[in-house]
């Protein structure tokens, strides 16, 4: 059963990751409003999100992970939890 809840990307709760339509008003205006406390938001184009290899490699581009980044799912996971406690202090 869904929830009668409205989706809201203002407040935070996991999953940690959200995806929307750019075109999309409402979630174009939460974006916005998550950003301007101090949320991050990236855009990363989901048509280039095809296989594992090109999930890893849109988001090493989209957050500018180093070249030391792993290009496996277990470092993205790694290098997202790692940009979730920079911007909490590990909360």
């Amino acid at each position: 059963m869904r929830s009668k809840v409205p989706f809201d990307i203002t407040r935070p709760v996991a999953p940690w990751a959200v995806f929307g339509p750019r075109d999309a008003a409402e979630f174009t205006e939460q974006a916005a409003a998550f950003s301007a406390t101090g949320g991050r938001v990236y855009e990363v184009d989901a048509r280039a999100l095809v296989d594992g290899a090109a999930v890893c490699d849109a988001f090493a581009r989209a957050v500018g992970y180093p070249g030391s980044f792993g290009w496996n799912w277990d470092a993205l996971v790694d290098r997202l939890d790692d940009l979730g406690d920079a911007l909490t202090g590990g909360g």
